[in-house]
């Protein structure tokens, strides 16, 4: 499944992601939670959003590893969500 998920996220046609013009610095990191680019800081905050938030403070319940692999010279995102035995790209 993670395998299948690196592929799609491949051919992912997004208005902030081009896979030739994308980079690992490009990627904003505050608090230990990514800030940019939104794409990324979306998936990983829907992710979060499948558990429940903290009751005392409502914060996200943030379970996902993100890795950045480099095939060939092209970089690609892996979002693993370890609280899950599924994998989101």
């Amino acid at each position: 499944m993670s395998l299948f998920c690196l592929v799609v996220s491949c051919n992912m046609q997004n208005d902030d992601f081009n896979s030739h013009d994308f980079s690992s610095k490009d990627i904003t990191i505050k608090n230990g939670i990514i800030q940019s680019p939104e794409w990324l800081r979306k998936e990983v905050d829907r992710v979060a959003d499948r558990y429940n938030r903290n009751p005392d403070t409502g914060e996200r319940t943030y379970s996902s590893i993100v890795s950045l692999i480099e095939h060939k010279g092209d970089e690609f995102i892996h979002i693993f969500d370890v609280l899950s035995n599924l994998s989101s790209v």
